[in-house]
């Protein structure tokens, strides 16, 4: 049996259980860390919050409003009632009056505002609870689709593992050794392919000698360049 082409076999193997296992991890980084529903959480939080504040406010105003049309009714009760009959009583209850109206009218235009401020926050609150409702939908549909993309690779990461097993068990040991150590200097890639009269993992061109002994099913051949295994096929 070509050893080259049995360690080539492995490092196929490999090759594709190293990226579905770098996609499993990215995959489940992406469910860990999902922000998009938290985001729209604190939204809705933030809104509510703005909603209190300008409902307080409002009933303050109106609060201030209702004690001065309270006061100003007590003035009028006391001004036309009869009992005060000093002149100069008189006048003066008028003119508290006058001064009256004119706050009643200030106070009730900044709680037409105020009432203005509530209602756009209502909305703003409505909003909110929109898009954490979309959020929370399509964050739940995203978020099943990347669980069944994840079953479904570690179903393919289980066969490879599985078909890896007895091609590795029939290799010799020193040979695995090899190869392992190779695996960790070499950024996971031992095995590479004859490639024309190239190593394809490098570029580096072969002599016609050396491409024989790539090819070679009874030693291996190791790249002068870059320090793999050339299989060649």
């Amino acid at each position: 049996m070509n050893i080259s082409f049995q360690l080539y076999q492995v490092q196929i193997i490999d090759s594709e259980i190293d990226r579905l296992s770098t996609r499993l991890v990215e995959i489940q980084l992406a469910i860990n860390n999902y922000k998009r529903v938290a985001m729209a959480e604190k939204g809705v939080n933030t809104a509510k919050t703005n909603l209190i504040f300008h409902t307080n406010e409002f009933n303050q105003i109106n609060d201030q409003l209702e004690k001065l049309k309270v006061k100003k009714n007590q003035s009028q009760s006391s001004l036309y009632g009869g009992k005060i009959q000093n002149p100069k009583e008189l006048e003066d209850l008028q003119r508290e009056i006058g001064s009256l109206d004119k706050s009643i009218g200030i106070q009730e235009e900044t709680l037409m505002q105020a009432l203005f401020s509530v209602d756009q926050a209502e909305n703003d609150l409505k909003a909110a609870k929109n898009v954490l409702k979309i959020a929370r939908s399509e964050t739940a549909t995203e978020i099943s689709m990347l669980n069944a993309e994840r079953d479904r690779l570690e179903q393919k990461l289980t066969g490879l593992e599985k078909k890896r097993i007895p091609i590795f068990d029939n290799i010799a040991s020193d040979f695995q050794t090899q190869y392992n150590n190779l695996r960790k200097r070499k950024n996971g890639i031992a095995v590479t392919k004859l490639s024309d009269t190239c190593c394809e993992a490098c570029g580096a061109n072969l002599t016609a000698s050396q491409q024989q002994s790539a090819r070679s099913s009874s030693q291996l051949f190791i790249c002068p360049s870059c320090g793999r295994i050339i299989y060649g096929s």
